[in-house]
């Protein structure tokens, strides 16, 4: 995989672009070779190039169930992540999140904890968005459904999964975490 930089005078000062054979504007201070390569994972997963945070559609519409929202009430907006992707075949189930918790070499445990937690009610709202759509699907099929969560922080990449092993019962489970020999 080739990386190289294309000069762009509008973003100059702000933004790097990124050409991988797709255009992505990062911040320079989050810029790294860990934040390129997920970036350019995403977009594999994705198709979508987004500046900055993306808004969680299946977080917005949980937000408006546990509210009672009318059609004629104003939409919440949904949960802020870095990246998301939706199950192959049907676009309208997102089945996992990305979350990068500071550029290269940050050390912010407080930042960290905040993207967790917010990590945590992602996947809620993943998979409770799921069981409303698939509303005569039987607690057996819920129970093999898995939403994840890749966390990125300092050198790690931690990939997290939740499921139900029961009804109202959230499992979240860190199924491993990758150290990068990064300097």
């Amino acid at each position: 995989m080739c990386f190289y930089f294309l000069y762009h005078p509008k973003v100059e000062n702000l933004y790097s672009v990124l050409q991988v054979p797709f255009t992505l504007r990062v911040l320079k201070s989050q810029f790294s070779a860990l934040f390129s390569f997920i970036l350019c994972f995403n977009y594999w997963l994705t198709k979508v190039i987004a500046e900055g945070e993306i808004l969680l559609s299946a977080s917005s519409a949980r937000r408006a169930v546990r509210r009672n929202l009318g059609p004629e009430d104003d939409k919440p907006l949904g949960l802020k992540i870095d990246g998301f992707w939706r199950s192959p075949g049907n676009s309208d189930y997102e089945i996992g999140m990305l979350e990068i918790s500071g550029g290269h070499l940050t050390n912010d445990l407080p930042r960290y904890l905040k993207d967790h937690v917010c990590g945590f009610w992602g996947m809620r709202d993943l998979l409770d968005y799921i069981a409303g759509k698939l509303s005569k699907g039987d607690i057996s099929i819920m129970r093999k459904l898995h939403i994840w969560f890749i966390h990125v922080y300092e050198h790690e990449i931690q990939v997290w999964s939740m499921d139900l092993p029961a009804s109202g019962i959230y499992h979240m489970t860190l199924i491993d975490k990758i150290s990068l020999p990064i300097n």
